[in-house]
């Protein structure tokens, strides 16, 4: 990957207050990962660096996005208040003219006679100084909505720009992990087993539940480093979305986010692919183990990139959700009412802890996102 963009700057420029956060953290990420990359000097801790880059990348487009979608709303906004201010001061001026070319008939025309029709002729004169400020509002109206076009370029440009680096990104990863894939020092043994476990355990026709319990011990040793489970509320979501069900919403054990339509699902934490593959009515679930009696759970993928038996780390893509791949800039930076109608597709995420469900909160900084 030759670079790494967008810096943010333009993007923070361009953020309203709503899309402040969303600019901040897209921000935060970038930083990491350009940390990341630099200190990449291994395949593995390249891969990882690179999910780190692409979810900072995915980042900047949600930002973008929000500023994007902010600065057609405003637009329409304007355009509507022009058109009605040119409609209102061209009745105006319409019926001076008329009135300055033929005032006899005018002031015939007047029920109350020639001292009315002058009357009503020096209201008209009146309103010349409110004319002029009805003017100087639409002269204000079309010089803001030149100036938000100029923004909205250039915030269009860095977008795809971000794309373009989100896909080099994909692009260097898919290439990183098939040669992983070639060359892994598991035993050949041991991984035939993995994958006999993983296909009995997916026919089995259990709930989530269920097959977290049913999961044989790890594979391999013990990780080291950080502690999971000492982390507090700092994780970033594994999907660059927002959150629709808490946990608890519904009685539910676990959280909902909602993401672009083959947005890819990252790593959160080193750890020890568990399960990987398709499971019943849930999709593609994919269960990583962080540290020794805890499990993280995503369900909802369409594809995977994992294996069970994979030691994966942080910022790794775990696979991606389902719905059209986004072959064009339009998929990501549409700003027109389209925006709305681009696909999305659901994860579901679960915590377990000691064989029960925990509130993911205590480890993920999650935010419900109305916009």
């Amino acid at each position: 990957m030759k670079r790494l963009v967008v810096t943010l700057l333009v993007a923070l420029g361009l953020a309203g207050p709503a899309d402040a956060d969303d600019a901040a953290a897209a921000a935060k990420l970038l930083k990491e990962a350009q940390a990341a990359l630099s200190a990449a000097t291994r395949p593995k801790a390249r891969i990882a660096a690179l999910g780190q880059a692409a979810q900072a990348q995915e980042a900047v487009l949600k930002a973008l996005r929000g500023d994007l979608q902010a600065l057609a709303a405003r637009r329409d906004e304007l355009s509507a208040r022009k058109d009605e201010d040119e409609a209102r001061l061209t009745a105006i001026l319409s019926a001076l003219q008329r009135l300055e070319r033929s005032p006899r008939a005018a002031t015939l025309a007047h029920p109350g006679g020639a001292v009315a029709a002058a009357r009503a002729g020096m209201a008209l004169a009146s309103f010349i100084p409110a004319l002029e400020v009805e003017a100087a509002r639409i002269r204000v109206s079309l010089d803001e909505l030149a100036a938000l076009e100029a923004r909205r370029e250039v915030a269009a440009s860095e977008a795809r720009a971000s794309l373009a680096a989100l896909r080099e990104a994909r692009l260097e990863i898919a290439a990183l992990l098939d040669r992983d894939r070639r060359t892994r020092s598991l035993p050949q043994a041991l991984l035939n087993r993995i994958e006999a476990e993983s296909a009995a355990l997916a026919r089995s026709g259990a709930n989530l539940a269920a097959l977290s319990t049913a999961l044989p011990p790890s594979p391999v040793e013990a990780r080291s480093g950080p502690s999971f489970l000492s982390t507090a509320r700092s994780l970033p979501p594994p999907v660059q979305g927002r959150l629709v069900a808490a946990f608890g919403d519904a009685a539910s054990p676990g959280v909902k986010f909602q993401a672009p339509a083959y947005a890819e699902v990252y790593a959160p934490w080193d750890g020890v692919i568990r399960f990987a593959g398709p499971f019943g009515d849930y999709g593609i679930v994919v269960i990583l183990e962080p540290e020794d009696d805890a499990l993280l759970i995503f369900a909802g993928l369409k594809s995977v990139r994992r294996d069970a038996g994979d030691v994966v780390l942080k910022g790794e893509s775990l696979g991606a959700l389902g719905g059209p791949a986004p072959e064009t800039e339009e998929f990501l930076i549409s700003t027109a009412s389209a925006l709305e109608a681009l696909p999305v597709e659901t994860l579901y995420m679960e915590v377990r802890q000691g064989g029960a469900s925990v509130d993911p909160a205590t480890w993920f900084a999650l935010v419900t996102n109305e916009r």
